[in-house]
This record gives C-alpha cells, structure tokens and sequence, in this order.
C-alpha cells in the first residue's frame, strides 16, 4: 500500500496542489482588497507564491540528517505562499486599492486556478488509467 500512496506525492502532484491552495488564498486577498474599496485606512494584500518558489529553486538543496547529533542543513526556508501589502503607491481617496488591477489579477488568477485544475486533473486521469491497466 506505502507504493499507491507514493504515487500520489511524486512528480509534480505536491506542487500542483501547493499551486491551488495558493490560487485560493489569492482569490480570498484580492475579493478581500475589493470588499474594502470604501475602508478608510485599509492596505491592498497581495499573495506570494511564485515569488517564494522562485527563491527556493535558488537555494541551496538541504542536506539529509541521518542522525540526530547531525547540525541542520540547507534553506530551511517555507514554500507555503506569505501575505503581504501590496505597496503600490496608488491612491484612490480612501486607501490604496485600484480596483482595476484587483479585477485584472482577479482574472489572472481565475486563469491560473484553471490551468493548475486541468494539470491535476490529467495527472489523477493517468494514475488511474495506469492503476486500472487502461491503455490511451
């Protein structure tokens, strides 16, 4: 049973899932950003994901520890997405929101959540048709 299991933490599936939880959160900041338009004193958030990939795939690859007196290796960096205020100076009379590059990353972000839906979606295909012996 431990090898089905690791079909489904191989390759690109833990990434692809990441990728939607992060899509996710986005949706949550940038409907949260245009929920409060009319908030005085309110700063815009913006979710960082590719950003945080980006400076992992840079950072060094962490050594395994095969005892515990061993001293830890590596980054130790997360790549679980981070929220931050998005620092754009922009001024709509009440805060920083731009509602037009809300909607814009709105629906970037729609394209993206889909995108990462369909990759999983061919992938769970592929594991099944293999696991069930089907041939494409």
């Amino acid at each position: 049973m431990a090898a089905i299991d690791g079909l489904f933490e191989a390759g690109n599936l833990p990434l692809l899932k990441r990728a939607l939880s992060a899509y996710a959160l986005r949706h949550r900041a940038v409907a949260d950003n245009i929920a409060n338009v009319a908030t005085e004193g309110y700063r815009a958030q913006q979710v960082e994901f590719e950003s945080v990939l980006q400076e992992q795939e840079a950072a060094p690859v962490p050594a395994m520890r095969t005892h515990p007196a061993h001293m830890p290796s590596g980054s130790g960096r997360s790549t679980e997405p981070r929220i931050t205020e998005l620092g754009e100076f922009f001024d709509n009379g009440i805060n920083d929101v731009n509602v037009e590059r809300e909607e814009m990353a709105l629906a970037q972000n729609q394209l993206m959540y889909r995108m990462a839906t369909r990759l999983l979606t061919r992938k769970y295909q592929g594991l099944r048709a293999a696991i069930t012996g089907q041939t494409q």
